[in-house]
């Protein structure tokens, strides 16, 4: 019984991950594209480490080298092109600004699973058709071009991938608990802009949380923000090690519970809400 319910909801993974396939031309075109990005993060941190007095006299800036520096940024950017697939904040205020909320309501499936077997979909074509090419493409860089350098062990790239699946569920139950806002504020744009401005800056996906000051460096690694993207980055880098990498992941999955059983609560009201308002 509960491997048909699974099924059931497979189904509209490989719906979005077919859906996602069928683009494939386009994917590769942002492939190119995205390569521009990348030489450009090579030649800003280059300047910024030339001219920095830190970086001139011990080769540091907050803890990292250049090479440290431009390898947390490419696989940032690769990171989050891969995790920021999730199709739950699309697919909950399309529905609201539709009118389309009592269809989903009388349809005998949960629509958060729904949602996020979606993302899932997504996610797995993405890393198929866009994470893996790129990251092939920076560690060639980063290889090739800096002899200090050191390439992942496949311990550390088999939890990087780990990390990243977590991030996707946090960052799905995030967006779903962040659309519900849509009913009560009717602006879905600005809540799509505000909800991208607190997730790159907070996450590290911008910068590495070791460069905010270092009180609020710290509280921002114990909450959602840094499992989004700083801890599968930080795995992958081994900036984390050790225990910490079973507490990194541990965390990921507290976050995803929470956000998970919040997001619920939150469409739940909404639900409510709605039928009070006439639909």
């Amino acid at each position: 019984m509960r491997r048909n319910s699974q099924k059931k909801y497979l189904i509209f993974s490989k719906a979005a991950m077919m859906e996602t396939m069928s683009y494939k031309w386009q994917i590769w075109t942002w492939l190119i594209v995205g390569i521009i990005p990348i030489i450009t993060t090579c030649l800003l941190w280059s300047t910024v480490f030339k001219y920095s007095e830190s970086a001139q006299t011990t080769g540091l800036i907050n803890g990292f080298t250049l090479t440290g520096m431009i390898a947390y940024s490419l696989i940032a950017a690769i990171t989050s092109e891969n995790v920021y697939t999730s199709c739950s904040f699309d697919m909950l205020t399309n529905d609201i600004y539709k009118g389309d909320l009592a269809i989903r309501v009388i349809k005998p499936i949960s629509y958060k699973r729904q949602a996020m077997y979606t993302s899932f979909g997504s996610f797995l074509a993405s890393l198929l058709l866009k994470t893996i090419p790129m990251m092939i493409i920076a560690f060639l860089i980063l290889c090739f071009g800096f002899d200090d350098f050191t390439m992942p062990s496949v311990w550390q790239f088999a939890l990087y991938f780990v990390s990243m699946f977590l991030a996707l569920l946090v960052i799905d139950s995030f967006d779903f608990m962040f659309a519900t806002l849509a009913f009560y504020t009717g602006s879905m744009f600005g809540l799509w802009m505000t909800k991208n401005v607190i997730q790159t800056f907070l996450s590290g996906a911008t910068i590495p949380l070791a460069f905010f000051p270092t009180i609020i460096g710290q509280v921002l690694n114990y909450l959602p923000f840094a499992s989004m993207i700083g801890t599968p980055v930080n795995i992958l880098l081994g900036r984390i090690g050790g225990t910490d990498i079973l507490f990194s992941i541990a965390l990921q999955l507290v976050w995803f519970i929470v956000l998970y059983f919040i997001s619920i609560l939150c469409y739940n009201s909404l639900i409510k809400k709605a039928i009070q308002a006439g639909g």
